[in-house]
This record gives C-alpha cells, structure tokens and sequence, in this order.
C-alpha cells in the first residue's frame, strides 16, 4: 500500500521536533537513532518503521494516533489501520508484523 502522505512524514517529525525545542542530535540520542538518519527521515530520504516512528512519538510525548491524526484526516484507510492497531491487543504483533513486511519492500 503507498500513502499519498509518505512524502510529509518526514517535514511533520520536524515540525514537532522543532516545536518540541529539539535538535537532530537530541532526537537521536533519545530515540537511540544516528543524527544523519534523524535528517535523512525529515528530508524524506528515507522510509520509516513503524517502530521508528513510535520512538520518535514518545520522545514528543505524544500517541502515535496524534502523530499522524492530520493524515487519518487525508486517507481514511491509514485511520481504519490506525484504530485497528492502536486498540488491538495484538499491537506489538502488528508493529513488528508491519516492520517485518517495510523491511522486505525496502530491500526489494
């Protein structure tokens, strides 16, 4: 499935981290991910993980749900998927079900 919205994910982690008062390098340190990744992922070089994305969403202190509501608004099937995940007590299951398949198609 492509979003329509992958292309905005990376300039809205920004958007939050610089309203959070963050630079690249404090984000990294608190997620456990490098600076040059921190920027590839705002620049929207790169893909990014579920996972990823929901260690960057608790440094912000935030819920994923949060994180991408502006996109749920513009594809209502990533809010079906989102609500499906977020409620479910398979959750962990999913994220890494999700990763497993993002790692596959990113090595494609």
């Amino acid at each position: 499935m492509k979003l329509s919205q992958l292309d905005k994910v990376g300039p809205h982690v920004a958007a939050y981290r610089n309203k959070a008062g963050l630079t690249q390098q404090q984000l990294a340190t608190e997620t456990g991910l490098s600076p040059q990744f921190i920027g590839f992922i705002e620049n929207g070089n790169r893909n990014i993980s579920l996972q990823t994305l929901i260690k960057i969403t608790n440094v912000f202190g935030i819920d994923i749900i949060t994180f991408l509501s502006p996109f749920e608004q513009q594809d209502e099937n990533l809010g079906q998927l989102i609500q499906k995940i977020e409620h479910s007590s398979k959750k962990d299951s999913y994220i890494q079900m999700f990763n497993n398949i993002l790692d596959t198609a990113d090595n494609e």
